[in-house]
């Protein structure tokens, strides 16, 4: 695993992955910040914000509600899918990101933040109600966003994220998890601290995730090549032990896939994601998404 503060992009593999070789990974952007000091972020020069373009609570065809914002900048936007964790709030996201874009960003941002019920991690949704990943999806084409988008989350939020990237790999561009419960790697194995604590055999103490369709969801393989999304992922090193151990092995298993990957971990707990773990998102995001 990298250490702490620290980034890694490509290398080999050897981890739960499961490959001895990886295909050279594609360069990433470099920046200052991707090195930090976590001192810095005491320093970084407050900035004023961006005008808002947009601000509302939409539903869309895909009846999913949807907080939404903009946020100013030059050149073409980037459409970001920003997941709340689980219990969270999307307004609180929209907030969260309006803030980070306006100081880290330099193109225009267009940010869509569903509101989702458990067990929406795994891309499911309630008995009786259609897969949330479709109804953000027809969300997003009703907004005009048919092409390649950037997804996000932290905790719950990276459950779906990165399910939604495997699921969906021609339609995302970028996709940064951060400090998942649990992963599906691209082979379909399910790792990390709800499959090694066994929540979907305690429906008692883990309700909403004790069902065969979580049960199928969890191993369902990557759908397609996922080498051509660029990935992001970390985990906090106060954060559960088996929390650090399964990003750090995510990411392992995505170099195996062939794909480029930015390991970014910090000194912290679960909660405590610093700036310049934002600053490096931000930069990712244009990179991944800026025109040839």
């Amino acid at each position: 695993m990298a250490g702490l503060g620290d980034t890694r992009t490509g290398g080999a593999c050897g981890g739960p992955g499961g490959c001895a070789l990886a295909s050279p990974a594609r360069s990433l952007p470099r920046r200052e910040y991707e090195r930090p000091d976590p001192r810095r972020q005491r320093v970084l020069p407050a900035e004023p914000a961006a005008p808002v373009a947009f601000a509302a609570l939409r539903s869309f065809a895909g009846m999913v509600k949807h907080h939404s914002c903009g946020v100013a900048g030059t050149g073409e936007p980037v459409v970001l899918l920003a997941l709340h964790g689980t219990g969270g709030d999307a307004a609180a996201v929209v907030q969260r990101w309006r803030e980070r874009w306006s100081r880290f960003g330099r193109r225009p941002l267009r940010l869509f933040c569903p509101q989702l019920e458990t067990p929406y991690q795994f891309l499911l949704g309630r008995p009786g109600k259609p897969d949330p990943d479709a109804g953000v999806l027809a969300d997003l084409a009703e907004a005009g966003h048919a092409g390649p988008i950037c997804v996000q989350g932290h905790s719950g939020g990276a459950q779906f994220a990165h399910r939604f990237a495997m699921r969906h790999p021609r339609r995302v561009a970028c996709c940064v998890a951060l400090a998942a419960g649990s992963w599906t790697l691209p082979g379909g194995r399910w790792t990390g601290m709800m499959a090694e604590e066994r929540w979907l055999d305690r429906p008692d103490e883990h309700p909403g995730f004790a069902s065969p369709a979580v049960r199928a969801a969890a191993a369902r393989p990557a759908a397609g090549p996922i080498d051509r999304i660029a990935w992001m992922t970390g985990c906090g090193d106060a954060d559960l032990p088996s929390r650090v151990a399964s990003a750090a092995g995510f990411a392992s298993a995505l170099r195996c896939a062939g794909a480029a990957v930015l390991e970014t971990n910090w000194h912290g707990g679960h909660e405590d994601e610093p700036a310049y773990v934002a600053a490096a998102a931000v930069a990712l995001m244009e990179h991944a998404t800026r025109r040839p």
